[in-house]
């Protein structure tokens, strides 16, 4: 895996930590060092090469800014929407399976247009 990606997955599994700490500044913080990353690899790469990279990693940091990388781009709609459903599932995901809850009723509302 190029140094890119590597750093995305770092900063996203810091981003987790930020998370479950409740520590709101520094996921902030992660939140947006992350979507510059991820717009610069995008830069070079596809989308879909980013998400299937970043769906390699055993963390659930990791996995669920996958899934929500496909959906914000329209990228294996029905694969992020089952993942995020099985992270919200999985008590043991703590807060980062509440945002994958919250994510799954924000894209519906989307979706169906009912805001």
């Amino acid at each position: 895996m190029d140094n890119g990606c590597e750093r995305l997955i770092q900063k996203m599994i810091e981003w987790g930590d930020a998370i479950n700490n409740g520590d709101n500044t520094i996921a902030n913080r992660k939140y947006k060092t992350i979507l510059a990353l991820i717009s610069k690899i995008n830069k070079t790469e596809q989308i879909e090469l980013i998400i299937k990279k970043l769906l390699t990693s055993s963390e659930v940091s990791v996995k669920y800014w996958a899934f929500i990388t496909a959906l914000r781009n329209h990228v294996s709609v029905d694969t992020a929407k089952s993942g995020l459903t099985e992270i919200a599932n999985d008590l043991s995901t703590g807060p980062i399976g509440a945002l994958a809850q919250i994510s799954l009723i924000e894209w519906h509302k989307k979706e169906t247009n009912t805001f």
